[in-house]
């Protein structure tokens, strides 16, 4: 009898571990989205009008994916249809209009940063001290156990994207 009850308490460990996850994944990808939104690109009208997509780029290899594939093939960005990569390449992330990155992506940061830097790319991750490192906005959880995020303004100032006013009061700024 111990190992059905070890099993199904591990079940519902594991279960509630995989929800949480795949909520939270969610979660991060919905804010990704109002986060672009509520950024403008400097001339944005006719950036976005000469192309035919708004483009996507994660270098991140987490489960977080899939959520941003099912969230963003329902909706419009600047105007654009969405289309979302991934991929592991430095190279093809800069034709982006956003990257997201993870931890997994610690190693590329640095190169990223500077390689995106005085483009209009928004950067977007969900790692500790991301924010420091230049990433644009950098999403992480609270002690509280909620999502909340960080601007960094200086890396905004150097890509020629504002976050509006509302991004602005509602994030922890990094300066």
């Amino acid at each position: 009898m111990k190992p059905f009850l070890l099993f199904v308490s591990l079940t519902i460990i594991m279960t509630t571990h995989v929800q949480a996850q795949h909520s939270e994944n969610m979660l991060k990808a919905v804010f990704i989205t109002r986060f672009i939104k509520f950024s403008e690109w400097q001339n944005e009208s006719v950036l976005f009008e000469s192309k035919k997509k708004f483009y996507i780029y994660s270098l991140t290899q987490k489960d977080i994916n899939k959520e941003l594939k099912k969230t963003l093939s329902q909706i419009k960005l600047k105007g654009q249809e969405v289309e979302f990569k991934t991929g592991k390449s430095i190279d093809e992330a800069i034709n982006a209009n956003v990257i997201v990155v993870s931890e997994d992506c610690l190693h590329y940061i640095p190169s990223l940063v500077t390689a995106t830097e005085g483009k209009p790319i928004l950067l977007i991750g969900d790692s500790p001290n991301f924010g420091e490192q230049g990433v644009h906005i950098n999403m992480f959880i609270t002690p509280k156990g909620t999502i909340s995020f960080e601007l960094n303004m200086k890396s905004f100032e150097k890509s020629n994207i504002k976050p509006n006013s509302g991004l602005i009061r509602m994030g922890k700024i990094i300066k």
